[in-house]
């Protein structure tokens, strides 16, 4: 449930339990939208080449956004 995400995550947030590297994506397991993401997501996006279509574009990364809109198909997929 909604609830439930929302509890979880911010529970990772105030313990300090993100990993120092990478980037956390959280997303609705039905529909492939994003609930959730760390405040490094959008950066740490932009620098993974082949993880995104172009390095020169910014994906709009946001609440809601659809993450096959964000990676290539095969990483999208992947997901």
């Amino acid at each position: 449930s909604n609830k439930v995400t929302t509890a979880y995550l911010n529970h990772i947030q105030r313990g300090k339990q993100i990993q120092p590297f990478g980037c956390l994506l959280a997303l609705d397991e039905k529909t492939c939208k994003v609930v959730a993401y760390s405040e490094n997501a959008p950066e740490m996006l932009t620098m993974v080449s082949h993880a995104v279509p172009s390095v020169g574009d910014h994906p709009a990364l946001g609440i809601g956004t659809d993450i096959r809109t964000i990676f290539t198909a095969p990483s999208a997929s992947a997901l």
